[in-house]
């Protein structure tokens, strides 16, 4: 049994989406890199000529869409849901039916949102980190007082 021939970068076949050469990718990397998803629905242009991206670009779009939040009209909604997008995106990307559970699967997973959201909140202003660690101290302070002083007794077993 022969093996099939390959090229020089190790692939048997052709990438058959049409975005593979499209300028539009080298374009969008500096986008994608920084987060600007505005900028990436701005450059792949508006949702009436969504439907017309090669499937690569569609799912970039439908990625962009969701991760900047943009609201949906209920009339664009069929047209230009992300989640839709993706599905027919992926769906067009892996040879299969938009009805197939692995084309939903795999596109929802995409658009899934991670909870890292906090770790992006900026942390309080240094007068109110240290007011806090203060407050923390003075109640520290105040309770190990009380204890001490006697005005709260704690009996343990065995202890006299």
């Amino acid at each position: 049994m022969e093996a099939p021939a390959t090229d020089t970068e190790g692939s048997t076949e052709p990438n058959p989406d049409p975005a593979a050469g499209d300028p539009r990718l080298e374009a969008l990397a500096p986008a994608v890199s920084t987060g600007d998803w505005h900028t990436v629905i701005e450059t792949l242009g508006s949702s009436e000529s969504v439907s017309a991206l090669p499937p690569a670009l569609g799912l970039i779009h439908a990625i962009a869409q969701k991760e900047a939040e943009v609201p949906i009209s209920e009339a664009d909604r069929d047209r230009t849901d992300p989640t839709r997008m993706a599905i027919r995106s992926m769906a067009a990307l892996l040879g299969v039916s938009e009805t197939s559970p692995l084309a939903l699967i795999l596109a929802k997973r995409l658009l899934r949102s991670n909870p890292v959201s906090w770790r992006k909140r900026k942390a309080p202003p240094i007068g109110t980190s240290i007011l806090i660690v203060i407050v923390g101290l003075l109640l520290g302070l105040a309770a190990g007082y009380v204890i001490s002083v006697g005005y709260v007794q704690i009996n343990l077993p065995g202890l006299k």
